[in-house]
């Protein structure tokens, strides 16, 4: 008897991964808060497709959806759609990107000192 065969392509699973900013010291008087990164969802390194953080409470988070497992995301934090308004340390030092693997629901939080 012939094999059957099934039209149709398996869906492969996706994950969320949660981005939580904390703006904090010199930070914490952004209005706006955006996130960009090395993903097509987080604009590919182009500030003016960052994707835009929403307020909730102290922090601002933002949901990046349809992620496979493993995929590795690198990303800064932006108070304007700008390079000129990049995340700096505590002392105005340099912040390395943020990198994360998504690896299941992923969430991680991060604490803003400063921007350019």
């Amino acid at each position: 008897m012939p094999e059957k065969k099934t039209s149709g392509e398996v869906k492969e699973k996706t994950y969320t991964l949660s981005i939580n900013v904390k703006p904090v010291g010199g930070a914490a008087f952004a209005e706006e808060i955006y996130v960009v990164g090395n993903i097509q969802k987080l604009g590919e390194w182009e500030p003016k497709k960052a994707k835009a953080l929403k307020a909730a409470g102290d922090k601002y988070t933002v949901n990046v959806t349809g992620l496979s497992m493993g995929t590795e995301v690198e990303f800064k934090v932006l108070c304007a759609k700008s390079w000129d308004k990049v995340e700096k340390g505590a002392n105005f030092e340099e912040i390395q990107n943020h990198v994360v693997t998504v690896n299941g629901k992923t969430v991680v939080d991060v604490e803003v000192y400063n921007w350019a």
